[in-house]
């Protein structure tokens, strides 16, 4: 017993001092938490091709994901400052190495995704125009060039092609919707051409994630091209997502697609406010007199902003009908969509003038009885617009009362805006540029006001 006692406290004494130094000693097993921290970075360089190509080599030879995540953001914002200084075949080899990365070479999806990115940096074309231009000058100095500008143009072309053939491969066969997002929104920055739109509407129609589908939108309107005005059609008849359904109504409106007009109405009854808001503003832009009954409709919505977008068609089209439904949305909630009521009556009033007194009955009794600024101030707006009187006599109560300084400051502005020389209106505002009982905003106000319309 106690010689094994004495043999556990000798291996104790020879084992201790070496798990503590085995415990000072570096984890190599150990996650590097970045690129920069790497006891072998940076390496040495030289020139800027130096540069680049040290790091693309490191990312070769770099087995772990993050780390190569981090080399390949580096190589492609490297290859795109120093452009200006870089042959094309090292511009080459770089891209070679990306784009194999890009198109299945790399099993990390990340790596394969920040990929996309650093191609569309390497194979830019401002770069390109750079480095044209100095080799430009220095041919006409007489200094000799490694390369001619025109071979560097001529290299551009074809690694776009390589660019755009990688992308629209990704786009269309990578597992992971990550990469093909990237691969859609980055589309657009190395082409534009037939292929670019076919692979962009296909992805549009058929990827699985809406993600994808809703970039791809948003990269054919800036390409803008109207040969994806159909896909975006169907996407906005048919996709099961309201997000790229409502991209869809957006893009549409950017295209001004006049011949939509019944998908948007039927849009209005889509179970989703951001669809319905999407198809309300392409109605605000061109909807005809067959859509009013459909506009109406949405002047009850429960979203208030399809609200407020309902009544501003209404007052585009001017459509005198829509005057009792407008009269309804006037005891509306919020003040914005109240605003928006009464100055969409004064404008079908202005518009047809057999509906000239309804719509000022109506901007009389409910507009001046409206407690919140706003709404209110649209209201006498509306009414001077149409040249009620109740109008006037409400600007004057306003001007001559006991209100507060904004409410003064925006009736002396309607009076500037409305152009009202009335000898009244001209004597309420000399008596606020003389009085000392006004603040000094109220009275530079109405002395600017007063120098505006006249004396």
């Amino acid at each position: 017993m106690n010689r094994t006692v004495m043999c556990l406290l000798v291996a104790m004494l020879f084992c201790v001092p070496a798990l503590a130094q085995q415990a000072n000693k570096p984890d190599t097993n150990a996650e590097e938490e970045g690129i920069f921290n790497h006891p072998e970075w940076p390496p040495p360089v030289s020139t800027a091709e130096d540069t680049v190509v040290t790091r693309l080599d490191d990312m070769k030879k770099c087995s772990e994901p993050h780390m190569r995540r981090g080399l390949v953001n580096v190589v492609g914002e490297l290859a795109k400052n120093k452009r200006i200084a870089i042959r094309q075949p090292i511009i080459q080899y770089i891209l070679d190495e990306l784009v194999f990365r890009l198109s299945g070479g790399d099993y990390d999806f990340e790596v394969r995704k920040v990929s996309v990115e650093a191609v569309i940096k390497v194979c830019d074309r401002k770069g390109v125009d750079e480095r044209i231009k100095y080799l430009t000058e220095k041919m006409e100095k007489g200094e000799a060039v490694i390369e001619k500008p025109e071979d560097v143009e001529k290299a551009y072309k074809n690694q776009a092609k390589q660019v755009k053939d990688a992308l629209l491969k990704a786009l269309k066969e990578d597992k992971k919707n990550e990469v093909r997002e990237q691969c859609s929104g980055f589309l657009p920055e190395i082409a534009t051409d037939d292929e670019a739109i076919k692979g962009l509407t296909e992805a549009l129609l058929g990827d699985g994630w809406s993600s994808v589908r809703e970039i791809s939108i948003r990269s054919l309107v800036k390409i803008k091209n109207p040969a994806c005005i159909p896909a975006l059609k169907k996407a906005l008849e048919n996709d099961p997502y309201s997000t790229v359904r409502a991209a869809a109504a957006n893009a549409l409106l950017t295209f001004d697609v006049k011949d939509a007009l019944p998908l948007f109405i039927k849009g209005l009854e889509d179970g989703w406010s951001r669809v319905r808001l999407a198809c309300m503003k392409a109605i605000v832009e061109f909807g005809t007199g067959e859509s009013v009954k459909h506009i109406m409709d949405r002047l009850f919505d429960k979203k208030y902003d399809v609200r407020m977008h309902a009544v501003k068609a209404l007052g585009r089209l001017g459509d005198e009908t829509a005057l009792p439904s407008l009269k309804k949305a006037a005891s509306d909630e919020y003040e914005e969509v109240r605003e928006q009521v009464y100055e969409a009556i004064a404008k079908i009033g202005a518009t047809h003038s057999e509906t000239a007194k309804t719509a000022a009955d109506i901007l009389a009794d409910k507009g001046l009885g409206d407690k919140v600024a706003n709404p209110h101030m649209a209201a006498i707006s509306g009414l001077i617009e149409l040249k009620d009187k109740r109008g006037m006599d409400a600007l004057i109560e306003i001007l001559a009362g006991n209100y507060p300084v904004y409410r003064k400051i925006s009736a002396i502005d309607l009076a500037i805006t409305k152009e009202m020389k009335d000898p009244q209106i001209i004597k309420i505002l000399s008596e606020l540029a003389n009085s000392d009982k006004a603040g000094g905003q109220i009275k530079q106000k109405a002395k600017d006001a007063k120098e505006k319309l006249g004396n």
